[in-house]
């Protein structure tokens, strides 16, 4: 089953130097818009499959430091909802051993039943999804504040307090360049 195309999802096309985002879809076929050098393209998903991008909110403070270049790490709890969102699981767990599992990653750097993430991540049979790109929104809907950004890499492990992390293991995910903004006053 192909994923569903949706608005702030990113392609790789046209020999561009940045991924390129889709701003509309076509309503007869679902395929994206796309605007590239001031120019609006139809891509056909097919031969320019969509990046996997990781689309979450973010409150303004935050917005505002990762826009600025200051904030490079954005944080989610270890959750179930986050789990299931950022890890695959190459086998069906029970929802006792999810729970253990969770629990493991949560108190990873406090009370560690494995000698390193990697080793947990291979006792749990799980892998980390593979986003390369994340576009957060500050608000809900197409007229709020949106920023897209590269991700270097998503790890597990204590975040900075300052820019917003608890003080328990969470998801770190690493980004690099902002490339696009929507509806940002420069």
């Amino acid at each position: 089953m192909k994923k569903k195309i949706v608005l702030g999802d990113c392609f790789d096309a046209l020999d561009h130097d940045r991924p390129l985002v889709c701003v509309g879809l076509v309503e007869a076929t679902g395929w994206p818009w796309i605007i590239a050098g001031g120019t609006k393209y139809m891509l056909n998903p097919n031969i320019y499959p969509p990046i996997p991008t990781l689309h979450l909110p973010i409150k303004a403070q935050w917005f505002d430091l990762i826009l600025s270049g200051v904030k490079k790490q954005e944080y989610r709890d270890v959750s179930d909802f986050y789990c299931r969102r950022l890890l695959i699981g190459k086998r069906e767990l029970e929802f006792q051993s999810w729970e253990e599992m969770i629990s493991d990653m949560r108190n990873f750097s406090k009370k560690p039943r494995h000698e390193s993430m990697g080793e947990l991540f291979e006792y749990w049979d799980i892998l980390m999804k593979d986003f390369k790109v994340i576009h957060l929104t500050n608000g809900y809907g197409n007229h709020c504040r949106q920023l897209w950004a590269k991700i270097e890499s998503i790890t597990v492990g204590k975040g900075n307090p300052e820019w917003g992390a608890p003080d328990c293991d969470v998801f770190r995910i690493h980004l690099g360049e902002v490339f696009h903004t929507k509806n940002v006053v420069k």
